[in-house]
């Protein structure tokens, strides 16, 4: 359960895409209090209680989104073209290094969850 003295977030951006399967909403916004998202929507009609603590994080020209699900990745890759048995005969060390690499690149690129297809010796699980 949140706490309802916690402060609030208000994301605003220039356009939302809530997930919802509607059209992006110009001018959206979002507000958290906590880990949970209390409403999102048009910046006019998303705000947060009178009086209450907010912090804001305007994203003008940018777009706001749910994260991204990728559901067959292969992190431990290096992506220049090698053949698998090649990359399977690094040390695991290697290969846990690369897909940290990778894994912050999907992040980077808006993917939140994901699930990794064959990683050797379960190198994916370290991370």
């Amino acid at each position: 359960m949140e706490d309802p003295t916690q402060a609030f977030k208000l994301i605003t951006a220039g356009r939302l895409i809530d997930g919802k399967g509607g059209s992006a909403i110009e001018e959206g916004a979002v507000l958290v209090q906590g880990s949970k998202i209390i409403a999102a929507g048009s910046a006019k009609d998303v705000l947060p209680p009178e009086g209450a603590t907010v912090e804001t994080y305007d994203y003008p020209g940018k777009t706001v989104m749910p994260g991204l699900i990728d559901c067959h990745t292969h992190h431990n890759g290096f992506g220049d073209g090698r053949p698998g048995e090649d990359v399977a005969a690094l040390p695991d060390e290697v290969i846990t290094l690369q897909a940290a690499r990778n894994a912050r690149d999907s992040l980077f690129s808006g993917v939140t969850s994901f699930r990794d297809n064959g990683a050797k010796n379960m190198t994916m699980f370290r991370l």
